[in-house]
C-alpha cells in the first residue's frame, strides 16, 4: 500500500485493511482429530442419600454430646469425692479437738 492510495481512503478503510493483513500474518489452523467414533456416556448417581447425611451428623452431635455428659457427670463425681473427703477431715479434727460427740451405742443383747 503506497501512500497516495492511502490518503484517498477513509480511516476505516484504512484500518480494516490494517486488521485483515495482521489477521492474515497471525492465522493459526487448528485441525482435530479423533482415533475412533465411539461415544462414551457418563452416569451420575447420588450415593450419598439425604438420609444417610442426616444419620452421619446425628452419629455426631451424639458422640459429642455423650462426651460431654460424661465429662460433666465425671466432673460432679469429683466434686462430690472432695466435698465428702473435706467434711470427713472437718469432723475428725473436731473430734481430735473437743473429745467424741456423737452418740454412744450401747449394746444390750449380751
Amino acid at each position: 500500500m503506497n501512500i497516495t492510495t492511502s490518503l484517498f481512503l477513509g480511516v476505516n478503510e484504512i484500518k480494516s485493511k490494517i486488521i485483515t493483513e495482521m489477521v492474515k500474518k497471525n492465522i493459526v489452523i487448528l485441525k482435530i482429530s479423533f482415533p475412533s467414533i465411539e461415544k462414551h456416556t457418563i452416569n451420575q448417581v447420588i450415593s450419598y442419600g439425604f438420609g444417610n447425611l442426616l444419620g452421619d451428623i446425628g452419629g455426631v452431635l451424639g458422640l459429642f454430646l455423650g462426651a460431654s455428659i460424661f465429662t460433666v457427670l465425671e466432673f460432679l463425681e469429683y466434686m462430690l469425692r472432695m466435698i465428702h473427703e473435706n467434711y470427713v477431715t472437718f469432723r475428725a479434727k473436731q473430734v481430735n479437738q473437743n473429745g467424741y460427740r456423737g452418740r454412744l451405742c450401747v449394746d444390750t443383747t449380751a
